[in-house]
This record gives C-alpha cells, structure tokens and sequence, in this order.
C-alpha cells in the first residue's frame, strides 16, 4: 500500500503524470503465505493449479488480494478533489490486467479493465469483448488510450488501428 500511496501523492502534487505499478510477475518466486488458505509457496507454482481445487482456491485468493490492492488505490484517488464534483479518479485513467488469465500459458483471453473517467473520456460500467474481433490486439487498445493522452501515433507495436468501441 505505500507503493500505492506514493503513486497518488506524486499524482496529487503533480510531480508526474504517468504512474506504473506490476504487483506480481508471472513467473514471480513470491510467497502469499500470509494470506489465509495460502500456502507458502511460489506463486508461479501455484498458477499452474491444473484444476487442483486446493491450488485453484490459493491462486483464486492471490488474485484477489491484487484486486483488493487495486480498490484501495482506487478509494485514495476517489479521495482526492479536483474541483467542482471532480476527483483524481474522474480525471485519470488505470489500466489493470495481466498477461495470462491462467497458469496454462494461454495468452489468448487476457483480463483486463480500465478504471476512471479519463477526464470524461470513458465510458464507465460496460464490458466489452472482443474475442471474434478482427483487431483484437492490445497495441490497439494502446493506440486509443494514447489518443485520450494527446499523443497520437499512426501505430504501435503490431498495430496501426486503434480498437473499437472504448
């Protein structure tokens, strides 16, 4: 959380505009022990669960830990006033995700939510899925974010559309 709380306070004093926080690597050698129903082993282990009830519920309650650390962050930005009926959260925009949805190596349904109201740019309370999308990369997704931020580029990585629909 001070990690977090570092972030915002940079944010809030203006000191930077961009913030970016990887709370746990895939192949990450940390230990949730500490969290109850974890046992203290390697998290990466633990992600190839391969349907094991007691690995799935271990790799079920880190991943909601991380989530629980997202509200947290999401709760200090709401927090903060930026005017009239506006917070930092309004004004900003987090990209949360992961670059596996499970510990198969499947990277092909990646979790990911956008949080905020990009300073009135994003529509909020949706979901949207683009599994049978022709343009459905994540450089699209990052061509469109970086066009909210002013920085309109013709491509990105794999990309030079952005993605439709955010």
């Amino acid at each position: 959380k001070l990690m977090l709380d570092l972030i915002v306070l940079a944010w809030r004093m203006d000191k930077t505009r961009v913030g970016t926080l990887v709370f746990n690597r895939d192949v990450s050698h940390m230990q949730f022990g500490f969290l109850d129903g974890v046992p203290n082993e390697q998290l990466h282990g633990i992600s190839h669960h391969k349907e094991d009830p007691k690995k799935l519920a271990a790799y079920q309650r880190i991943n909601q830990f991380h989530v629980e650390q997202l509200a947290y962050l999401l709760g200090r930005m709401r927090q903060v006033d930026e005017g009239p009926g506006t917070t930092l959260l309004d004004n900003s925009m987090l990209l949360y995700c992961s670059s596996m949805l499970t510990g198969s190596h499947d990277a092909t349904k990646l979790p990911v939510v956008l949080l905020g109201g990009a300073g009135g740019q994003l529509k909020t309370g949706r979901v949207l899925d683009y599994l049978n999308s022709s343009n459905r990369r994540m450089c699209s997704l990052f061509l469109h974010l970086m066009d909210w931020g002013g920085l309109e580029l013709d491509q990105f990585g794999d990309s030079n559309e952005r993605l439709a629909g955010v």
